[in-house]
């Protein structure tokens, strides 16, 4: 049974890190007013490696916290688990909708013979 929380809390950092990464380049990009946040966009303003204190500060706790929980109380920590993993997945997949999808036409002129009229394309 441990080793499907471990694996819950593997899949959780990952899409933490994921989302991190693809915050971070949204804001080197685009600024830090598409921050939806207002906490995290204030640490942007000002001083961008406040956020990543901070972010990785919250995710050792967050695994310190799930392993200290998991020794009195497994199931609690584990449905935990796994409600955060799926918050962060969503996080994921709004990241994965909003910053690759909408580069995939972009793409797809260097690529013509790929386009097979997917997502409304001709």
């Amino acid at each position: 049974m441990k080793t499907n929380l471990n694996s819950w809390l593997i899949i959780s950092c990952f899409f933490y890190l994921f989302d991190l990464i693809v915050t971070c380049w949204l804001i080197i990009n685009f600024g830090a007013n598409i921050e939806l946040n207002p906490f995290m966009r204030l640490l942007f303003q000002i001083n961008p490696a406040l956020v990543l204190f901070f972010k990785f500060g919250v995710l050792f706790s967050y695994i310190f916290i799930i392993h200290k929980a998991a020794q009195g109380n497994y199931s609690f920590a584990y449905r935990g688990t796994q409600i955060v993993c799926f918050l962060l997945v969503l996080v994921g997949i709004f990241h994965f909708c909003f910053t690759v999808l909408p580069t995939i036409p972009k793409l797809m002129t260097f690529f013509p013979k790929l386009q097979f009229g997917l997502f409304g394309w001709p």
